[in-house]
């Protein structure tokens, strides 16, 4: 395979009506991939395969379904089972910013379900037909919340480690298999998340953000070179090494000291 050429390839991509999977599908199309595209926002799906589709029609499948719906999930992976998946890109996640015990027993719920739950089937759904083919691409995307637990987003970090460790033990088992994983551990990135959860704005400025198109360029790049993750941005990485490097309690200690100023605050809009 040429590098950046995904022509005859079809891509999964979820959580793709807006921010990292919107462009995860435009740069996936731009390389030539057929998409199925799928997240609960219905007009914005069809937003997109309208924008995609004016450069290659007929490329691009939209199907609406809320991972987080057990029946739904259930659906896309007697549908993914029958399909042939090149690319798998587990996008879809959420967050919730509080205290633990002061957030909403259903957001953390959730959380779990489409933070963890709902990847964890696709990739059990595809796998197996990328092995047989010895060949497949599969992003997770995580965060450097993977990193260090993150008081007042605990269940979000705790999620994102899952996913990092699930990348990585995958990638052993697969090793010699003929499929790439990555795990994208972005920083912060100017997408809908923080609003999605309710991160305060004043905490959210104080941060810098990269662009989606350079957050998955990157991605793309290691996945390419099957990088086990990549966490683009230098500030990010130097980020990432202290989360590493420091133990644990240490770290839990600098990002609550951070966070802990915002948390309970009602003044939450981006």
């Amino acid at each position: 395979m040429k590098r950046n050429d995904f022509a005859g390839h079809v891509a999964l991509v979820t959580g793709a009506s807006s921010g990292l999977g919107a462009e995860f599908a435009r740069q996936l199309h731009g390389m030539g991939a057929d998409l199925i595209i799928v997240a609960r926002r219905q007009a914005l799906l069809h937003e997109l395969q309208s924008e995609l589709e004016q450069r290659r029609a007929n490329s691009v499948r939209t199907l609406t379904i809320d991972l987080v719906d057990g029946e739904q999930l259930a659906g896309l992976i007697r549908m993914v089972k029958q399909e042939r998946i090149d690319i798998l890109i587990n996008n879809a996640g959420k967050g919730c910013f509080n205290a633990f015990s002061e957030s909403p027993e259903l957001a953390q719920s959730e959380m779990i379900d489409l933070n963890m739950r709902a990847p964890t089937m696709l990739l059990h759904a595809v796998l197996p037909q990328m092995a047989q083919r010895r060949q497949g691409f599969v992003v997770n995307v995580a965060s450097i919340a993977a990193f260090s637990p993150s008081p007042y987003l605990a269940v979000y970090s705790a999620s994102k480690a899952y996913l990092l460790s699930l990348t990585i033990s995958l990638r052993h088992e697969l090793r010699d298999k003929g499929i790439r994983m990555t795990a994208l551990c972005a920083g912060a990135t100017e997408t809908e998340f923080t609003a999605a959860a309710g991160v305060p704005r004043q905490a959210v400025e104080k941060v810098p953000h990269l662009s989606p198109r350079f957050v998955v360029g990157q991605c793309l790049d290691a996945l390419q070179d099957n990088q086990a993750r990549v966490t683009p941005g230098a500030m990010n990485r130097i980020v990432g090494w202290l989360q590493r490097a420091l133990p644990a309690t240490w770290s839990a200690s600098v990002f609550g000291a951070f966070l802990g100023k915002f948390a309970g605050r009602t003044d939450k809009t981006a």
